[in-house]
């Protein structure tokens, strides 16, 4: 009789692990076929680079079409993160990519989505000198 229960609690913890792994791996599938990480990387490295290239006291506007078709509400308004030197581009929950550039001498101090005029759609990144750099000049 004792086999038995063992048997039946046996079975039912299996196919508990089974659906976790299963739901799992469908989540998975479901993230990379919407093409977010994807995405997440490309910009990332595309606005590292650009940031590797530019001067102080510029701007730069970048058409992000795949970025706003793709990102969930939450990060439409800024999915652009720059810290440490890094570029953290993050359009859903749960993801996001970073890649790291080498120009010390800039602080992105704002960027923000446009929303009307010839750049409507874009976001906008406002490069000015670090503290360092203003030393250095003076």
């Amino acid at each position: 009789m004792k086999k038995k229960g063992n048997i039946l609690t046996e079975n039912i913890i299996f196919l508990v692990l089974t659906l976790v792994v299963i739901s799992i791996l469908l989540m998975y599938t479901v993230t990379q076929s919407s093409h977010a990480g994807e995405i997440e990387e490309i910009y990332a490295k595309q606005v590292a680079l650009m940031l590797d290239g530019v001067k102080p006291n510029s701007i730069i506007y970048l058409k992000a079409d795949k970025i706003l078709d793709k990102a969930e509400d939450l990060y439409k308004e800024n999915p652009f993160i720059i810290e440490n030197n890094k570029v953290i581009v993050k359009i859903v929950s749960g993801g996001g990519y970073s890649y790291s550039f080498f120009n010390n001498g800039i602080i992105v101090s704002n960027i923000y989505l446009s929303t009307s005029g010839e750049h409507e759609g874009e976001y906008v990144f406002i490069i000015e000198p670090s503290v360092a750099e203003e030393v250095k000049n003076e």
